[in-house]
């Protein structure tokens, strides 16, 4: 029964691959400033990936901040003052995200700037591929599949933070890989070897991703949010083993967030609660993430994070809303289709609705506004599962009613 959701896929895989090839292609020839905001392929954040990448390909430290500067200069001449603007202290904020630069070293050294861009595309094409067994997996129709990431391909948000000079297209990878174990895991018998291969597999996950940048405040939501939905129902899986599994990930994310970045250096994610953790230790805490120039006080950043996480979340709605209408689509299928169809989606769904929304919440914690949904990179996978489910779920409806 399993391989036959599998055999299905003579044009569904195909086709999705085109339509996100040609996505991809369209980002890559038609890219700048939209509305004010900026749609290019490298930002002023990529500076320290690339000259990191530049470090792992062998230049010193030195040299490799020269050549970063002059490919950035090359590129764009809003990057003139490049210099002056960004600094190399301001790189120590990410000193701890070594995957993407070490991972695009050999790209840099042979296509310089533009070879920033490989790891991204081979990510975000790998993260479809898992996003689609996933969704096999689960034997959701072809129909369905096909309607939910054609429509993420196109979404502006995933194009601009994942076909770019950052590493969000990792993250997103790791994320995509976790949903296919997760629901796999959920979906079936648990034996000691499937749990052992389970934390296995969660355990590698969280290691890189915390080697991309700073993800612990996802996993902990994921494996919370798997807890909450399950400890009360009366599924395979035993109360107690979901609450060990689910502690013990918790406990071990925080655990690797920590050591990386003690032993790498700091990780710079979710500001306001960086910044307030270290107020509280009394710590010299700056304006901007990233900016050593402006120095700030604890009392102004207390008196201005509530108004700047409200005018984050207004600025993200609106922007989904003028400017990505496939995912602020998506979005509204996943809200208002679950809630509509609580008990109909099953966990899986519940899961996808929770991840994406408290995903989003906890994104409030940085508070930059302009980031277009950026921060929720991680909760893609599940925001386009729980959508997938409910376009499939209404599908089914209209076969039945007709």
């Amino acid at each position: 029964m399993r391989n036959q959701g599998f055999t299905k896929v003579r044009w569904c895989l195909p086709l999705i691959l085109t339509f996100l090839a040609l996505s991809i292609a369209t980002r890559l020839f038609y890219n700048g400033e939209i509305l004010g905001l900026d749609y290019n392929l490298h930002y002023p954040d990529g500076v320290c990936y690339t000259a990191h990448a530049y470090e792992f390909a062998g230049l010193s430290p030195e040299a490799a901040w020269q050549q970063t500067l002059t490919d950035y200069k090359g590129v764009d001449a809003r990057y003139e003052r490049l210099q002056q603007e960004v600094r190399p202290q301001s790189c120590q904020s990410v000193q701890a995200r070594v995957l993407y630069p070490l991972l695009s070293a050999p790209f840099v050294s042979q296509f310089h700037l533009s070879g920033m861009l490989i790891i991204p595309i081979l990510a975000v094409l790998l993260s479809f591929l898992f996003l689609f067994a996933t969704l096999r997996r689960m034997r959701t129709s072809e129909l369905s599949v096909f309607i939910g990431l054609a429509t993420l391909a196109t979404s502006s948000s995933l194009l601009r933070w994942n076909i770019a000079s950052l590493p969000e297209s990792l993250l997103l990878l790791w994320t995509s890989i976790s949903a296919y174990v997760v629901f796999d895991f959920l979906s079936k018998k648990k034996t000691r070897t499937d749990i052992t291969l389970f934390l296995l597999a969660i355990f590698t996950l969280v290691l890189l991703s915390a080697l991309t940048k700073r993800s612990a405040h996802f996993w902990t939501i994921l494996f919370a949010t798997i807890l909450v939905i399950f400890f009360n129902k009366r599924q395979e899986i035993a109360r107690r083993t979901l609450l060990a599994i689910s502690a013990i990930v918790i406990i071990v994310t925080w655990i690797v967030d920590r050591s990386v970045g003690a032993i790498l250096g700091g990780q710079n994610s979710l500001w306001i609660a960086t910044t307030t953790t270290s107020c509280l230790k009394g710590e010299t805490i700056y304006a901007d993430p990233g900016n050593v120039a402006s120095a700030i006080s604890c009392n102004d950043l207390t008196s201005s994070a509530i108004e700047n996480m409200w005018s984050f979340v207004i600025n993200e709605i609106g922007q989904l809303a003028v400017l990505d209408k496939s995912l602020f689509l998506l979005c509204g299928i996943l809200i208002v289709g679950t809630l509509l169809n609580w008990k109909s989606v099953g966990p899986a769904g519940q899961i996808a609705l929770l991840v994406a929304l408290l995903t989003f919440g906890a994104t409030t914690l940085n508070a930059t506004l302009g980031l277009n949904f950026r921060l929720m990179t991680p909760a893609f996978p599940y925001l386009i599962i729980g959508a997938v489910l409910v376009i499939d779920l209404a599908i089914k409806k209209v076969k039945v009613e007709q």
